[in-house]
């Protein structure tokens, strides 16, 4: 599936906004005028890396959802601390690109109950996956702190 240049933009931004939930470290560059990532740039910034554990949790999230579906996986995430910032930043992600409607505010597990079988929501969704794991790899991990 290739995915769409407004998740990747969207997932950068939203990653850069929220980089500090998963680690520490300096805020990233943003993207240019035209709301395009620079093809030069980088997000390896000194003494800016993400725990390697969450580019797993980034791909199991993708292919949890082909199995057990895409409710079971986002209330499986929920329920531990570490995977359900993954969660949320997919969500994000998922809700810059289909801004909902001003009244509506809902939790990403309340959407995905309500929205179990929409095959077109699924596709966003893993959309915003595939985003999140793309712009996730243009950082440097920690692989030497392991967190559990």
């Amino acid at each position: 599936m290739k995915v769409n240049d407004k998740y990747l933009n969207a997932a950068h931004t939203i990653l850069n906004e929220n980089v500090a939930e998963l680690m520490v470290g300096a805020k990233i560059p943003e993207a240019n005028n035209d709301n395009i990532l620079d093809e030069n740039a980088t997000n390896q910034l000194v003494g800016v890396k993400i725990p390697s554990v969450y580019n797993g949790y980034v791909s199991a999230f993708g292919g949890s959802m082909v199995q057990p579906g895409l409710f079971a996986t986002v209330l499986s995430y929920y329920s531990d601390e570490k995977k359900v910032r993954i969660a949320e930043l997919i969500y994000k992600i998922y809700l810059k690109v289909n801004p909902p409607a001003l009244d509506q505010t809902q939790s990403f597990l309340e959407f995905t109950e309500a929205n179990r079988d929409n095959r077109q929501i699924r596709n966003k969704i893993a959309q915003s996956v595939i985003a999140l794991k793309l712009v996730l790899r243009t950082y440097a991990f920690d692989t030497e702190n392991e967190q559990e």
